[in-house]
């Protein structure tokens, strides 16, 4: 049974940090808003459109959907911050090019622990979910968030370092890809 909701938990997380794979942008756009708050803006609304028309969620039960994904999202935000400071410091022991195994050990432990209660937040997120959606509307909601993971891979191509294309953004064609190039080894992984 745990296996079976895997890529259904996959789908809903890529849903919910949508808004995270935006790069932060300083300061406030034309319209005095942030970016990021934008790109949250437009997320909330893409959301809503996929529980309404897509999965076929009545009104009563897309606001709940939308109110569990939000109460997930808000714990989700402090793991993966955790999750940040663990990789922060493992890169400075890689960077500082330290011999001490306990500061290694503690550093990973302390990141695959926060990276199990993530999982186990998601699970919970899943059953939360289940008890307001039927199978059909969660296999659903599974093809939606696959379609739009897709489409925000596409989106980021050109617009990120490291995805390739556009001026002045990665280091050319396959930027980051191939036998020998940046992020190959474990130099360029922290």
């Amino acid at each position: 049974m745990k296996h079976a909701r895997t890529p259904l938990l996959l789908a809903i997380g890529f849903l919910l940090f949508a808004p995270g794979l935006a790069p932060a942008q300083p300061g406030p756009g034309p319209d005095g808003e942030c970016p990021n708050t934008q790109v949250q803006n437009r997320f909330q609304q893409a959301r809503a459109k996929v529980l309404r028309e897509h999965v076929g969620l009545d009104e009563e039960t897309a606001v709940q959907a939308e109110q569990i994904m939000d109460d997930f999202m808000t714990k989700r935000r402090e793991l993966h911050a955790t999750m940040r400071e663990y990789r922060e410091e493992l890169r400075a022991l890689v960077q500082a090019d330290s011999d001490d195994q306990g500061a290694y050990a503690k550093a990973l432990e302390g990141l695959t622990d926060t990276q199990d209660k993530l999982y186990k937040l998601r699970l919970d997120e899943m059953d939360a979910l289940s008890a307001i959606m039927t199978p059909k509307q969660q296999t659903k909601l599974l093809g939606a968030m696959q379609a739009m993971r897709r489409r925000g891979g596409k989106a980021l191509r050109g617009r990120r370092p490291g995805y390739g294309g556009g001026p002045g953004y990665g280091g050319g064609p396959g930027y980051g890809r191939g036998p020998g190039g940046p992020g190959m080894g474990w130099d360029g992984a922290w």
